[in-house]
Formats: C-alpha cells, structure tokens, sequence
C-alpha cells in the first residue's frame, strides 16, 4: 500500500513523483503529547490515526519534524489549503497559542486519568475493607458518593466484576462483632480463680501443689502482708 498525506488537500504520495520531488513521510508518532499535537494541527473532524497514517515533509518548515517541545518542528504548521496567510508576528502568537491550548489540554487529560485511578481505588478499599464500615448510615452515604461517579468510572467498575454488595458487608461485620463478643465471654467464665479451689482441698492440690486450702489461703495472706 502506497504510503500518502493526510493533511486535507494534500496529494502528495509516496510514489515515483514524491521520491522525484524529495518528499518524505513521516508515521504518527507514538509519544502521546506529540502525538496529540500533530492531531490538532491536522484538524480533521472527529478523526483518529492509524498506524497506516502518515504527514509528509511539506508540512513542516526544513522538511524535517522535531522533538523539542519548543521548536517550531514539534507540530506540523504549513498547510497550503488555508487562505489567510499570516505575518510571522501572527503566525507567532498563533504558535504560542497552539502551544499554551496543547499544555493545558494535556494537563487536562492526565487530570482525568488521575481522578478515575482515585475512583477506582476508593471503590477497592470500600469493598475489600469491610471493618471499615460503622454503620448502615455511612454505608449508604458511601454507596451514594459512588453513584454520582460519571459514565466511564461505572462501567470500569462494572468490568471488574466486583459482586460484593455494601449491605451484605454491614451483615457480615456485624456477625463477626457477635462472635467476637462471645468468644470474650467464654474466656472470661474459663479465667481461673480462688473460687474454683475454696473449700476443696483435693483441687487445691491439683492447682497448686499445697496440701490444703487453709494453707493455700496463709500463704496468699503471708505474700500480700
């Protein structure tokens, strides 16, 4: 497949006539914020690139593209189909422009990146730390802060296949407290103590190794004395 120019108007192609006239084609490049800035120079109403997409040499001043964010190059910037030509104190302040809309739209991009990640990761703890949970009230509030998540950050969620229910959590850690409790009154009825030996001196002795309580009961007297 011949390689040609996307650029609108543009019919140079990678063919006999283009190699005759010099011209070469530069692919998309793969870096994001250069690769966003060639987009918006290109113009081309809800259009994406392909790998099969290419500019050729015309469009850039030298033939040549850059990689430095602050050379002209960075961008294509000739495009012959446009009427107007500009002086270069507005073909200046146009570039400066472009350049300020590209930082502020790609800063704009990662800020959206960064909020899901928080998203997500809010709705990770909340569904995986259940002992977090204190009470039906928080639980709901919660459950609601997620539902005024936008479209994207639902069906993410939705892809994660995440089963666990807020109410089902509440239910469980409520159970659990139960157990917990119960397992603190079994230990405080099987804590030893005097009353278990008082008056038998048969458990005195398997307890203590002390013949007797009376003599159990001196001693405890004579220790605390």
């Amino acid at each position: 497949m011949v390689r040609s120019c996307v650029v609108f108007k543009c019919f140079n192609r990678a063919d006999a006539c283009g190699k005759e006239q010099g011209i070469s084609f530069f692919r998309f490049p793969v870096d994001k914020k250069k690769r966003l800035a060639w987009i918006k120079a290109v113009n081309r109403d809800k259009w994406t690139p392909t790998n099969a997409s290419y500019i050729c040499s015309t469009h850039f001043e030298g033939g040549w593209h850059s990689y430095d964010y602050e050379d002209v190059n960075y961008r294509p910037t000739i495009f012959h189909y446009k009427e107007k030509r500009s002086t270069p104190t507005e073909k200046a302040r146009e570039q400066r422009v472009s350049k300020r809309k590209l930082e502020q739209e790609f800063m704009e991009a990662e800020k959206a990146k960064k909020y899901t990640e928080d998203q997500h990761k809010m709705f990770s703890v909340f569904t995986h730390s259940y002992c977090e949970v204190s009470s039906p009230e928080h639980a709901e509030t919660a459950h609601m802060e997620f539902e005024t998540t936008d479209d994207s950050d639902i069906i993410s969620f939705q892809d994660n296949e995440c089963q666990t229910e807020p109410l089902e959590l509440i239910e469980e850690n409520k159970i659990l407290k139960e157990e917990l409790q119960r397992y603190k009154e079994q230990l405080l009825k099987s804590r030893w103590s005097t009353e278990q030996i008082k008056g038998n001196d048969t458990s005195t002795k398997f307890y203590t190794g002390l013949p007797t309580f009376a003599v159990f009961l001196w001693l405890f007297r004579y220790k605390l004395s």
